[in-house]
């Protein structure tokens, strides 16, 4: 079984070329090993297009993405790909 939780503090979320393209904003936490499967990312609209999106009309456009995909988390996430890697592993 998998839940879904939100972020105390919203943290930046940047390409491995340097992009900032959203925000965290929760998580997917397994709850058969208590791991984290994957991360919610608020997407800026600046790059909606760019990683080939769908820009929805009423709310901001949200992806979830793997957890294989980060780098490293501190003030800022990370990414361990660039913007054109990210679109293909979309």
């Amino acid at each position: 079984m998998t839940i879904e939780v939100g972020c105390l503090k919203e943290r930046s979320v940047i390409t491995k070329d340097g992009k900032m393209i959203g925000n965290l904003i929760g998580a997917d936490i397994d709850t058969e090993n208590w791991s984290v499967t994957t991360v919610r990312i608020e997407i800026e609209k600046d790059f909606i297009k760019e990683l080939g999106l769908e820009k929805s009309m009423m709310k901001s456009t949200k992806i979830k993405l793997s957890t294989g995909l980060i780098e490293l988390v501190g003030d800022i996430v990370q990414l361990s790909v660039d913007l054109k890697n990210l679109k293909d592993a979309l």
